[in-house]
């Protein structure tokens, strides 16, 4: 299975709807087809996912290439800005996942997410 994400490179603020697709480039088993938000954290130390957001599921069973499936995923409203220093980062991603027997498949995508507007 190979799976790649179509996502606008652009900033989004917390409450705007990510829009995307996942594009099925090699078929293969798949339980199911899915895509998430995550919210990250890494450290010199810890690198985890703090808060998943659930989108809806795509598929169900073996998916066949070429294939697409569009997606939309909302970030809360109360999510924190992406962040970097030389310390760690909290940052935001898109996760295409295809649950699978054995190691799944992702593709994943990171995305900016602004301040909220005061």
């Amino acid at each position: 299975m190979k799976l790649e994400l179509v996502v606008d490179d652009r900033p989004y603020a917390p409450g705007d709807w990510v829009r995307g697709r996942v594009e099925v480039r090699e078929g293969g088993h798949s339980r199911r087809l899915s895509v998430s938000l995550l919210q990250r954290d890494r450290t010199a130390d810890y690198t985890g996912v703090v808060r998943t957001i659930e989108g809806a599921e795509l598929a169900q069973g073996d998916v066949a290439a070429p294939a697409s499936f569009e997606f939309s995923l909302q970030v809360p409203a109360d999510a924190p800005p992406s962040y970097a220093d030389s310390l760690g980062a909290l940052y935001w991603e898109i996760d295409a996942k295809s649950d699978e027997r054995g190691l799944d498949t992702h593709a994943r995508h990171a995305i900016v997410v602004l301040p909220a507007s005061r």
